[in-house]
């Protein structure tokens, strides 16, 4: 049974956005953790590809469509998952995955600190050079979910 993969054996689903969606989606995502939050619609319109990535469901908005809420790793509202970028810049990742995962969109060293969803038990996590050079406890391990399951996604890993 394989336990851990090599990032080279995911395949990034970012190759259904073109390259101005691509620099769009992290011009959007730096805007977001500058912001501190979620993003008004309305500070966004340098962004040319912004409607193909909502469309595309790259960015999620609030029910009234002012606000982009979510723009995977990161989320303009409060989880159990808080990162801190090597820049100084903070802000909180949808899921324990994608706070690992931070380092190679932001391409940044980062610190994690996190909460575990069983246990409630504080996690801290280092990853620098996009390796791991501390974990709070040495079982820490990420399971991922069907997340199909759940309303509340950053609450169930």
């Amino acid at each position: 049974m394989k336990t851990s993969i090599d990032i080279k054996d995911v395949e990034c689903n970012e190759d259904i956005l073109t390259p101005e969606e691509r620099k769009d989606r992290i011009g959007v995502l730096n805007l977001m953790v500058d912001e501190g939050g979620t993003l008004p619609i309305s500070k966004c319109s340098k962004f040319k590809t912004l409607d193909s990535l909502i469309k595309k469901r790259k960015l999620i908005l609030d029910e009234e469509d002012k606000e982009i809420q979510f723009a995977y790793p990161v989320s303009g509202l409060p989880t159990s998952h808080h990162i801190t970028l090597e820049d100084g810049r903070e802000y909180y990742s949808m899921c324990a995955i994608d706070s690992l995962g931070s380092y190679f969109t932001f391409w940044q060293d980062l610190e994690i600190d996190s909460v575990c969803s069983t246990s409630g038990e504080p996690i801290k996590v280092v990853v620098k050079n996009g390796e791991i050079v501390y974990k709070s406890s040495p079982d820490i391990h990420c399971i991922h979910v069907d997340l199909n399951k759940f309303d509340d996604w950053s609450a169930s890993c």
